[in-house]
């Protein structure tokens, strides 16, 4: 499942459902998936293409963490696997559209 919360209509976070609330450090990194951020809507990996498909449309920034979130992000060409961070294995990009 991918939880899909939008913020003011600029910014949508998009995150794999069992990240939610966990933090993760390495090194200098620390990657905080706060549910306040990240705990929106939950949909199916095809609704979630659908929901972003749509958020593609507006002027916003897309916030992604986790391997499905990500994956959907790469298929829908919103980022770039060179601009995918791993911090504790966990993927995470930030694109603006």
């Amino acid at each position: 499942m991918i939880k899909i919360k939008i913020h003011n209509e600029q910014v949508v976070a998009v995150a794999d459902s069992e990240l939610i609330g966990k933090k993760f450090s390495e090194g200098k990194l620390q990657l905080d998936i706060h549910k306040v951020f990240y705990d929106g809507d939950e949909f199916e990996e095809e609704e979630a293409e659908d929901m972003i498909k749509k958020m593609l449309m507006k002027n916003v920034s897309f916030n992604f963490v986790g391997h499905r979130a990500i994956n959907i992000a790469v298929k829908l060409q919103i980022i770039d696997k060179q601009n995918i961070l791993k911090i504790k294995g966990v993927p995470h990009s930030i694109s603006i559209v």
